[in-house]
């Protein structure tokens, strides 16, 4: 048992239910459980939990919420709308002491999310994160209904909107994506997913036993592989089908600051870096033979686009060339020479 394996189940052995395990929700049995992880969201997280007790389902389902310790008032909401709602909602309070671990080598695991998902009891899984919520009041049901009755398939996803800033926009980009990769085998797929990930975690349901067992792979491995949505995707992908939905049931909310999108320059370099990590360790597990010239580009052009969008350019732009100079290779196609001419252009 590694040395993650160990501190997880731990903790995990630790954690009681708010309220108790005697709530209404807690004596049915849910076909779906949905997965809510918050901290700091006092102003996003009522309308994600509104859109997700406003489903329009003919089955029972359940709301898991794991709130990470939060002291700007998201912890009493998810308190309030536990006490409101015991014939769905099951609540963990938490604190980052128990749900972020460091490593001796300092790589910080996120675990939150795991302790919510091994606590699910229905068939199937989805997910919204408490700044996110669901634009369609059928999501569930229609993603349940096309499940249920392609038994081949084990996740079903969607299309979404992004909103930044109280606007909102179209995603297109997943729909001419996922038309094209749907109807490839399922190595072909994953070769497609490592190239690229277009699943978004917020529009996906999922069958819960290929997600826990997925999980205790991934913690048994975390030592090789980040444990992010990316990896969970690519595991999923070799154990079934994906189907796509072109519909937009979903809306992803870009912030100044979370994980995949940070003021921090630093942070943001490292979540790239977490995620091309990802897909060069596939890409050689599954011998896919995907040429590192296209990696680098890939990140190369992430880097460049969050450069351009900087007033910090000095100190990131060394922080680039530091990381494509490590393996003596910087790729320029024409994506990245119009980033680094737009951010030399507006400096």
């Amino acid at each position: 048992m590694t040395e993650l394996e160990m501190v997880y189940y731990e903790r995990l052995s630790t954690q009681d239910e708010y309220l108790g395990e005697t709530k209404i929700i807690n004596e049915i049995s849910p076909l779906v459980s949905v997965v809510t992880t918050t901290y700091q969201q006092a102003p996003y997280i009522r309308k994600c939990l509104d859109s997700l007790l406003n489903q329009v389902t003919d089955f029972v389902y359940e709301i898991l919420i794991g709130e990470d310790g939060s002291s700007d008032g998201t912890r009493e909401i998810c308190i309030e709308y536990a006490r409101k709602h015991p014939d769905k909602i099951r609540l963990f309070l938490r604190n980052r002491e128990l749900t972020h671990y460091t490593s001796p080598s300092g790589k910080i695991y996120r675990l939150n999310g795991l302790f919510l998902r091994d606590k699910v009891r229905g068939k199937y899984t989805a997910f919204c994160e408490g700044d996110d919520y669901w634009y369609d009041k059928n999501k569930i049901s229609k993603q349940v209904d096309f499940l249920k009755t392609n038994s081949e398939y084990n996740l079903i996803y969607t299309n979404y909107y992004i909103a930044k800033n109280e606007l909102m926009f179209n995603r297109s980009i997943i729909g001419s994506l996922s038309d094209r990769f749907i109807h490839l085998n399922k190595n072909n797929f994953t070769k497609k997913l490592v190239h690229k990930n277009h699943i978004m975690l917020l529009t996906v349901l999922v069958k819960s036993n290929d997600l826990k067992n997925v999980d205790k792979k991934l913690i048994a491995s975390s030592n090789e592989i980040p444990l992010i949505d990316y990896s969970i995707f690519i595991e999923l992908s070799q154990m079934g089908k994906f189907k796509y939905l072109r519909k937009k049931m979903a809306v992803y909310r870009i912030l100044d600051e979370s994980l995949s999108h940070s003021k921090d320059l630093v942070n943001r370099f490292k979540f790239i870096e977490s995620t091309i990590s990802i897909s060069k360790y596939y890409n050689k597990k599954y011998n896919y033979n995907i040429n590192n010239r296209y990696f680098k580009s890939i990140q190369l052009s992430a880097m460049l686009k969050e450069y351009a969008s900087s007033k910090v350019y000095t100190e990131y732009f060394k922080l680039i060339i530091k990381s494509f100079k490590e393996d003596g290779l910087l790729v320029l196609t024409p994506k990245n020479i119009f980033f680094l001419m737009k951010s030399l252009i507006e400096k």
